[in-house]
């Protein structure tokens, strides 16, 4: 009667009571508190429980009972510490539960006994030994909620897996200094150097390992190591090309690779404009980009004419012309003084709660597309299970864990709308507070400070 895959600590949080001897009997089988019985979805917990290690990699997955990712929220409980969270993956997922894969089926399952699901995958990296305890996750859908119970999960450490040890490494500059605090110039070419320093591992992942993505406005390429930093624990030569003012950011990495853990802190140096511009910081170069005018790259798009609103709802414009009138003034003033994310919020509001919503719809889903933004959710068609607080944003980075150090995984656009799942009250350092969001159209979740959000 069993799951074959309960010895992995796989859950589920079913629609019926248990009667009493089943209960007894699951309690005796089942990894203590990931059982939760109750009206709501069907989810389950996919996680290995046994084998786990400082220093290793570890993934959980929620996996939930409905087709469109788009409609289940998941809200995650404060993590324990001794966990690095370094990715959180949101989308559809091809199940068997009638295979036995996730315990029994139900009536009415798909042919073959396939079904989409959603699954919400939580990478973690696995920093010391000991128990790690987790509280309740909470599944809401348009069928209702569902909420796990507690479990813990023991890790062993360093020693109990083998000796393992973790190495941090440190960035530095070309002359051997520090690269936190140190400034780059668009155009000129600087050299950084990764180095492990004393302890570095005989085998050593090679530099590829190690390699960053670039980040957006500038030129990273690997370098070979100089002989003599090779000989000082260095394992990535980097040149790096700014090519637009403001800060060449790398994020925060961990990773386990032969019986070893690597931490690789984020780095951030500020780039200034070179005094020749670009175009004479890259002289003697290859021309790989043209920067545009400052002024070119500083004139906001046009503010979307009243016509596309009258198009698209003729009848409600001419019978709520004032209150579309009203609106759209004052979303034009926010937008040419600037404030373009603050318009959009203006005119979400206003789509929302006023009777000339469709033509402000419309109004609306052009200035999104001046922006780049397409395919959001219209406030008319919101579903009314779905509570979660909407807001738009100013143009921020979005990261895989709430705090500055940590790694940048994408960026949204200024006037970005999006649903907060969670906030939190600040970093580890004390600093700001911090909002975990999903963005419409593009389904991007991780975190962002507080202070870029325009809730409406």
């Amino acid at each position: 009667m069993e799951e074959p895959g309960m010895a992995r600590g796989r859950a589920r949080a079913r629609k019926r009571p248990l009667t009493r001897a089943a209960a007894a009997i699951l309690a005796l089988l089942l990894p203590a508190g990931l059982l939760h019985a109750q009206a709501g979805p069907r989810v389950v917990l996919d996680a290995p429980l046994e084998g786990l290690a400082a220093g290793s990699a570890w993934t959980l997955t929620v996996l939930t009972d409905h087709h469109d990712p788009g409609q289940v929220i998941v809200t995650e409980p404060q993590f324990p510490a001794g966990l690095y969270l370094e990715q959180v993956l949101h989308g559809p997922r091809l199940v068997s539960p009638d295979a036995g894969r996730f315990g029994a089926g139900r009536p009415g399952a798909a042919a073959g006994g396939i079904e989409r699901w959603t699954a919400t995958e939580y990478r973690f990296y696995l920093r010391g030994g000991g128990t790690l305890a987790f509280d309740s996750f909470t599944v809401t859908t348009p069928r209702g909620q569902a909420r796990t119970l507690p479990f813990s999960i023991e890790v062993r450490g360093e020693e109990a897996a083998g000796a393992r040890q973790a190495h941090r490494a440190q960035w530095l500059l070309a002359s051997g200094l520090a690269a936190d605090g140190a400034g780059l110039e668009t155009g000129k070419t600087a050299e950084i150097y990764l180095r492990l320093g004393e302890g570095r591992p005989d085998a050593a992942p090679p530099p590829q390992a190690f390699m960053p993505e670039a980040p957006e406005g500038h030129i990273l390429e690997p370098i070979p190591i100089p002989a003599g930093e090779a000989a000082r624990g260095t394992v990535l030569a980097l040149r790096v090309v700014p090519l637009e003012p403001g800060y060449f950011a790398l994020g925060a990495r961990a990773f386990a690779r032969n019986g070893a853990a690597f931490e690789i802190p984020a780095l951030r140096m500020p780039v200034a404009r070179a005094a020749g511009g670009l175009a004479g910081g890259l002289a003697g170069r290859a021309p790989a980009q043209r920067a545009e005018p400052p002024e070119a790259a500083a004139a906001p798009p046009p503010f979307p004419p009243r016509d596309g609103a009258e198009a698209a709802s003729p009848r409600l414009f001419r019978r709520h012309r004032g209150e579309f009138e009203a609106a759209y003034l004052a979303a034009l003033g926010l937008w040419e003084s600037g404030r373009r994310a603050c318009a959009l919020a203006a005119l979400r509001q206003s789509e929302r709660d006023s009777r000339a919503g469709a033509p402000l719809a419309a109004v609306r889903r052009e200035a999104e597309a001046a922006l780049g933004i397409t395919g959001a959710r219209s406030e008319r068609r919101r579903p009314p299970w779905d509570r979660a607080p909407r807001a738009v944003l100013r143009e921020t980075a979005v990261r895989r864990v709430p705090d500055l150090a940590g790694e940048e995984i994408a960026r949204f656009p200024e006037g970005q709308p999006v649903t907060i799942n969670r906030e939190s009250p600040g970093g580890r350092a004390g600093g700001p507070g911090w909002a975990l969001v999903t963005g419409d159209g593009n389904g991007t979740s991780g975190w962002i400070p507080a202070d870029k959000i325009i809730q409406y």
